[in-house]
């Protein structure tokens, strides 16, 4: 299991699900949640995960979590401190393809991103080019695998 006062980013979650044949994050219970126990497991899509585990509801379970001791992967991926608008905006799936898709669609991407309505198009394409080059940058930062830490209380 993870240690106490740790916080993974968003990429962790999302390479713990491809570990999954339906891409979701096998996670375990720290406190009771209705409809979850405490010690019961259940698959939830990476944010989701993230989320849990971010307000100490819930920890990745060891199946997709379990190679090195977290020392060694904090040591190796670097520490980040991210900020709440920056775990929100990590939160946000952007696609590929994004800046060639339909100019409602990229506003609606940046609308979640900066969490305004951007005024043109042109001001969406910028929100949606500085969001992506922000996650580049973390992941030359730190190797791809990025942490950040937080309280978490214990699952025994």
């Amino acid at each position: 299991m993870l240690a106490n006062n740790t916080k993974l980013d968003l990429r962790h979650y999302e390479e713990m699900a491809r570990k999954n044949h339906r891409g979701l994050v096998p996670m375990v219970f720290a406190e009771t949640t209705l409809p979850y126990a405490i010690g019961e497991v259940a698959g939830f899509k990476p944010a989701a995960a993230k989320k849990l585990h971010d307000d100490g509801t819930a920890v990745p379970h060891e199946s997709v979590y379990r190679s090195g001791s977290l020392p060694e992967k904090q040591a190796g991926a670097g520490l980040v401190n991210e900020t709440e608008d920056e775990t929100r905006r990590s939160a946000v799936e952007i696609p590929g393809d994004v800046l060639e898709a339909h100019g409602l669609k990229r506003m609606a991407l940046a609308k979640k991103i900066a969490g305004r309505d951007p005024a043109t198009w042109d001001e969406a394409d910028e929100i949606i080019k500085a969001e992506q080059s922000r996650r580049d940058a973390l992941a030359d930062r730190t190797g791809g695998a990025v942490t950040s830490e937080s309280s978490l209380g214990s699952v025994a």
